[in-house]
């Protein structure tokens, strides 16, 4: 029977399923922090990028509302992307409504870190070379249950 993999060497795993994910999400991040800058400051916080296919470029929104405004930028918007090499080729802004959940925005009472799975966190944060990432357990870890 094989031995698991640690949690680090799926992370660090370039190559894996994992990390091309993760490559292509911090990828997309990028992408969305660029495009949100060049949206108006009001619009911004209520638009995400959803894909980027071929010559598409889909923006998520939170509401028909925030779609309805964003559809006068969207000529505007085109041109200042087809400006950068990573959009030169782009064609098309498409915006999808995807409302933020009511859930969101309920008080939740907050939830309890075992002592346990505190243990294990810890364990986990040694292992990673990822300095950013181990430093973000440790602090989760120090809100674990006394």
């Amino acid at each position: 029977m094989k031995k698991p993999k640690s949690i680090a060497s799926l992370l660090s795993a370039r190559n894996g399923a994992l990390g091309k994910t993760l490559k292509h999400s911090r990828h997309l991040l990028q992408l969305e922090h660029g495009i949100k800058a060049l949206l108006p400051i009001e619009i911004a916080p209520h638009c995400r990028l959803a894909n980027v296919q071929d010559d598409v470029l889909t923006l998520a929104v939170t509401s028909n509302v925030w779609a309805s405004r964003l559809r006068y930028q969207l000529p505007q918007l085109l041109r200042q992307l087809k400006r950068h090499r990573r959009f030169h080729h782009l064609k098309e802004i498409r915006l999808v409504v995807l409302p933020e959940s009511r859930q969101r925005h309920r008080q939740r009472p907050p939830l309890k870190l075992t002592l346990k799975s505190a243990e294990v966190i810890n364990s986990a944060a040694s292992s990673i070379d990822d300095k950013r990432l181990s430093a973000a357990l440790r602090k989760l870890v120090r809100h674990a249950k006394r």
